[in-house]
């Protein structure tokens, strides 16, 4: 073989090697950007929602009617303000990700509005309860919060397909 070869052999190799890198590094960093993303978007729906029934029991008192406000969006995704057409989604209101569930339960932990609407009625566990995000009204626990990514493949279903897209973007 040849000098001339052994170069372009080398050289060959090389690129194959950076490439490789460069593409396995961009679908990690795209990665966890993604799910920094998509975890930065639930804590901002959470504190919308947190806001919007945290207002909706000071003005009622209680939790009765709560599930009149809201209406489930087509093909599970999501709730939305009543007053609002189903599927569309204004700026700044209380979206949440294909598949995320929403649980809402009273003081005593019994779930007053679900959007999946599986579990109304029913009282949840301490633990779930603890993940929840407590609702308070004059230092008085009036109900918990509670968000569910439920379909977390939907979500990565999403980063799987742009990971690849990138893939196939920096082999070419």
């Amino acid at each position: 073989m040849s000098i001339r070869n052994k170069i372009l052999t080398a050289f060959i190799i090389v690129i194959a090697v950076a490439v490789l890198t460069m593409a396995f590094t961009s679908r990690y960093y795209i990665g966890s950007v993604f799910t920094r993303y998509t975890s930065g978007y639930r804590t901002v729906i959470t504190e919308q929602w947190e806001a919007f029934f945290h207002a909706y029991y000071a003005r009622q008192g209680s939790w009765e009617g709560v599930e009149q406000l809201l209406i489930p969006r087509s093909r599970g995704r999501g709730m939305v303000p009543a007053n609002q057409p189903a599927g569309q989604v204004r700026s700044g209101t209380h979206g949440l990700l294909p598949g995320d569930g929403l649980l809402l339960a009273d003081a005593d932990g019994r779930v007053v509005l679900d959007s999946s609407d599986k579990m109304t009625g029913q009282t949840l566990s301490p633990s779930l309860l603890e993940r929840g995000t407590p609702l308070l009204l004059n230092d008085q626990r009036i109900g918990t919060l509670i968000m569910e990514p439920q379909a977390v493949q939907a979500v990565q279903t999403l980063e799987e397909q742009f990971a690849h897209s990138l893939l196939r973007g920096v082999l070419w």
